[in-house]
């Protein structure tokens, strides 16, 4: 009888645990994915990059409650041109605001590897937690420099998806 109760007390934990999981689901808030070549020499400051197939730089997204977090995944095949010793650098922006760990120049998504021409491609990843302090629509881009602001820069194949 012992182990009767066992197995049930079992089977019932794992029934249990297998309908948590499946009514955890993340909401997904804006999505994109760009699956073209880009490429830019951002001499002064930032360029945009493109995170739909129709080249849209930027996504709407809605909260609905005041100090709400949501995180922002985005990847992209990355490169630099550059014989020297530079970095890709990128901004993951809500409305505006460059989001930690991307908010400062010294964060590398790819880096060169010294010898001139687009090389090494990578395929990097970051993810960002923002918190958005108002209820309402915003908006969510990212931006990308090379950290010598004289190299090329190659960001493509991206993809973003703003969830909870």
């Amino acid at each position: 009888m012992k182990l009767h109760n066992r197995r049930l007390l079992t089977a019932a934990f794992a029934t249990a645990s297998l309908l948590a999981a499946a009514t955890a689901q993340a909401k997904i808030y804006a999505y994109g994915a760009y699956g073209f070549n880009f490429s830019a020499t951002p001499t002064t400051g930032y360029a945009a990059v493109p995170l739909t197939d129709t080249g849209k730089t930027s996504l709407k997204f809605k909260t609905t409650k005041d100090g709400m977090a949501v995180m922002i995944s985005f990847t992209a095949e990355c490169s630099i041109n550059t014989a020297g010793s530079a970095w890709v650098d990128v901004d993951v922006m809500v409305d505006g605001v460059a989001i930690s760990p991307t908010a400062q120049t010294s964060d590398a998504f790819c880096g060169a590897d010294g010898v001139a021409g687009y090389d090494p491609f990578t395929s990097a990843a970051v993810n960002v937690v923002a918190v958005v302090p108002v209820a309402g629509t915003h908006t969510v881009e990212v931006r990308a420099r090379a950290s010598d602001n004289t190299s090329g820069i190659w960001v493509s194949d991206t993809s973003i998806v703003v969830h909870d």
